[in-house]
């Protein structure tokens, strides 16, 4: 029982939250191998190094089900060998690619001023940043990166004196707020005038090329406000974490969409097709409004956000 609840706890993970993880183990044990007697450090070094893989590996292991499964839907369809060896990668790699590209193409089309094409049907609009803080942290995002390199430079010669080690860093920090920068500028030219559109049937989900589907208000069970933070709402509730997801830009979510048990809608969530959980959180910039169309549409459905 208790491996099963290791498999279900590695299932529940994410790829980018055991990425995090494998991150942040890797720097514990740095902290822990500067501390420690010289004796020890070759240990954990190697010990530093292996414990993120080995995070890595578990959670590879853990999906090992549903990659043969793929694998043999692959080989089903008669796909071409790319694709079967696509199948056995976690879907969430591919995904990032994919999610890479696509803001690297949207920051040179913001850079070459190319207006967002017009995709979403017409209905209510839903916005999200008029109200919100996602301009505010784009541009905290931008002065921090500005600050970055001279910051760099000023302090990492008061630590490392190796040239050739301090140019490597250099680099290293100059590819990491040029790959920020453009990340930031795609997301927020694909994000375009950030609404959700609300038809007379279905919901359409937007933001940018981070979330995109399709809710038909038929899944929608009930409309609630959120004026708590997700950990304390998941327990008042009785919720697990698994069983939600949060589909903002950047703020706190104010509401969240109840869909009924049985309701099986697909949307792309960073690239990657996903079933969507029975509670979807939203940040709107007039939560009302949403709950007001789908009380007009469905009267039995919603409670007033």
């Amino acid at each position: 029982m208790r491996q099963m609840h290791i498999v279900s706890l590695l299932r529940a993970t994410t790829w980018r939250e055991l990425a995090g993880l494998a991150i942040g183990a890797l720097l514990l044990a740095s902290i822990v191998k500067a501390l420690a007697p010289d004796s020890a450090k070759p240990l954990l070094h190697h010990a530093g190094l292996a414990l993120p893989l080995l995070l890595l590996m578990a959670k590879d292991i853990a999906h090992a089900p549903q990659a043969w499964q793929r694998l043999r839907s692959a080989h089903a369809a008669r796909a071409p060998w790319h694709a079967h060896v696509t199948a056995l990668l976690p879907p969430e790699l591919p995904g990032l690619f994919k999610l890479d590209r696509l803001l690297w193409l949207g920051c040179l089309r913001r850079v070459q001023g190319q207006p967002l094409p017009v995709t979403l049907p017409e209905g209510v609009a839903l916005t999200y940043l008029e109200r919100g803080a996602y301009n505010t942290a784009r541009a905290v995002v931008f002065v921090a990166l500005l600050l970055e390199l001279p910051t760099h430079a000023l302090l990492l010669h008061l630590f490392i004196k190796d040239p050739d080690a301090l140019l490597v860093i250099h680099v290293l920090g100059a590819v990491a707020v040029l790959y920020t920068l453009a990340w930031v500028l795609g997301d927020r030219w694909h994000i375009g005038a950030g609404r959700h559109v609300m038809t007379a049937e279905t919901l359409h989900l937007r933001v940018g090329v981070r979330v995109e589907g399709t809710l038909p208000l038929a899944a929608i069970a009930r409309v609630e406000p959120v004026d708590l933070l997700l950990p304390t709402w998941r327990h008042r509730h009785g919720v697990a974490r698994s069983e939600t997801l949060v589909v903002t830009p950047f703020d706190k979510p104010n509401c969240v969409l109840v869909l009924h048990q049985d309701a099986q809608v697909d949307i792309l969530l960073h690239q990657v097709t996903t079933r969507l959980p029975q509670y979807v959180f939203l940040y709107l910039d007039r939560p009302a409004l949403l709950a007001a169309h789908v009380h007009r549409m469905r009267p039995t459905v919603s409670m007033p956000c």
